[in-house]
């Protein structure tokens, strides 16, 4: 059984909506997660959304540890562009996960485990999607401006940016299970990432918030249909990948 752990639940929706045999399985705990159980293309997944940060992220994969029988499990969800020529849309497959203090220059490293990411690879080539190699940078705070992504991306050199890999790298590190990070891209490295704030840590949209923000800045509302669209691309193209992926990780297990 291969467990999926996104930040949203916007994110595990079309995957979500695919599943055969769909099981809800309740939160055991106060704050715990939801988890559905199901078949996507005759492979058994177990799918969560864990919430926005690395230690949502990581609690909600150890209780996804704790009630299944995982083999592997994948941190997925959305990514910020940290150079040029990474596109909304585009995959990124993760070789390394990093978490780094850009101020005090502390790394990290989370490496993922090299036959889910050459699998990776393979089903991309095969089957025509565009995607990007390389390691991703895990942050607690969204990195907004267009220049403080160019110098997170120069820093570290990694691709993308994310704010849960390291999280579900840690839990399954713990567990000794095979992990790998799979993202898609939201925003490139020239946009800057607006409204952040009006999303709580569980990806809940605060409506009170937002018609405050939009009050002060009503020009934005175009930025944020633009962002909603481009979510929605990008959701499309990380199930659409996801589906064939799952069914190769089993057939080659």
């Amino acid at each position: 059984m291969l467990g999926l752990v996104f930040a949203l639940p916007i994110e595990m929706a079309p995957l979500k909506a695919e599943l055969v045999g769909a099981r809800r399985a309740a939160p055991l705990q106060k704050e715990a997660k939801e988890f559905y159980s199901g078949y996507l293309g005759g492979t058994p997944v177990v799918l969560t959304a864990a919430g926005i940060g690395p230690e949502r992220a990581e609690r909600a994969t150890k209780g996804l540890l704790e009630r299944f029988k995982i083999k592997a499990v994948l941190s997925v969800g959305y990514a910020g562009a940290l150079r040029d020529g990474v596109k909304t849309g585009e995959l990124v497959i993760v070789r390394n996960v990093l978490s780094r203090d850009l101020i005090n220059q502390t790394p990290a490293m989370y490496p993922c485990h090299p036959l889910l990411t050459g699998l990776s690879q393979k089903v991309a080539e095969e089957n025509g999607f565009k995607a990007h190699l390389g390691d991703i940078l895990t942050v607690t705070e969204p990195i907004k401006r267009p220049e403080d992504k160019r110098q997170a991306g120069v820093l570290t050199g990694a691709v993308a940016v994310d704010m849960e890999g390291t999280g579900v790298a840690m839990a399954a590190g713990e567990a000794r299970i095979p992990f790998m990070a799979l993202k898609v891209i939201l925003d490139e490295v020239d946009e800057e990432l607006k409204g952040t704030g009006l999303v709580d840590g569980e990806g809940r949209v605060d409506l009170s918030k937002t018609f405050t923000y939009l009050l002060y800045n009503p020009w934005d509302i175009i930025y944020l249909l633009r962002l909603k669209r481009q979510a929605g691309r990008a959701t499309s193209e990380l199930a659409r990948f996801l589906s064939v992926l799952v069914r190769e990780i089993e057939a080659g297990a």
